[in-house]
Parts: C-alpha cells; sequence; structure tokens
C-alpha cells in the first residue's frame, strides 16, 4: 500500500491506495522533525502487522525509526493520534470522517497478515 501525504501547519494528510486502487484518506500529526508523541512519522517503506494486544487493536507499523507503538487506528481528529495514522474515508477542514469503515476496509484486504506500506 502506498500514502502519499501533503503536509499542513497544524496537520498530515494523505491519500492511501488500497491493493484494488481503491483510495482513503489518512489523517496523521503534522511534520515535526519526528518528534515522538507531536510529528508524524519519517517517509519511509514500513512492514504491518496485524496488531491485537496493543492499544487501538487495528495494525502497528514496526520498526519506525525513533519512535515506538505506531498504529494505524480509528481517530477523526489530529489530537486522537499521538503520531500513529487514522484512516478515514474523507476528510474535511482537517476532521476525518468514516475512520472505522476506513479500518475495517484495510481488514477486509488484509485480516491478520502483515503487510508493506510505503509513506511519501
Amino acid at each position: 500500500m502506498l500514502i502519499t501525504r501533503t503536509h499542513f501547519a497544524d496537520r498530515t494528510e494523505g491519500i492511501l491506495t488500497l491493493p484494488d486502487g481503491q483510495q482513503i484518506a489518512t489523517l496523521e500529526r503534522p511534520w515535526l522533525d519526528n518528534k515522538p508523541f507531536f510529528s508524524c512519522i519519517k517517509p519511509d517503506i514500513y512492514i504491518v502487522d496485524r496488531d491485537k494486544a496493543g492499544t487501538h487493536r487495528w495494525y502497528r507499523l514496526r520498526d519506525v525509526d525513533g519512535r515506538t507503538d505506531i498504529e494505524i487506528h480509528i481517530a477523526n481528529l489530529v489530537s486522537e493520534l499521538m503520531g500513529c495514522i487514522a484512516p478515514c474515508m474523507y476528510i474535511k477542514n482537517g476532521v476525518g470522517y468514516g475512520s472505522q469503515e476506513a479500518c475495517e476496509l484495510i481488514l477486509k484486504w488484509f485480516g491478520d497478515n502483515s503487510f508493506v506500506l510505503e509513506i511519501r
């Protein structure tokens, strides 16, 4: 999967492309030099695993440089994220909508399998 990002002063928005070409939005913290809890993560290629034990229990990124516990999970506001990624069906004025539905689409594609996520 691929996330292509656009950075704003107060947030980062992205377009996540699913394996069939369908696109959903992503919402993240703004880029603040990879500062834990306050910044989105660096662009890179990550392995993502199903997370059945974490706080949100959706997906967790492996080996994020300088960071821990980076998850893909339901959220509608940047303030609900601590460096994680919130899939949304769409974003309007910095607010994500349909996050549960977007997470369920990812779960439908990958289930308990790991996958590769490229962030640009």
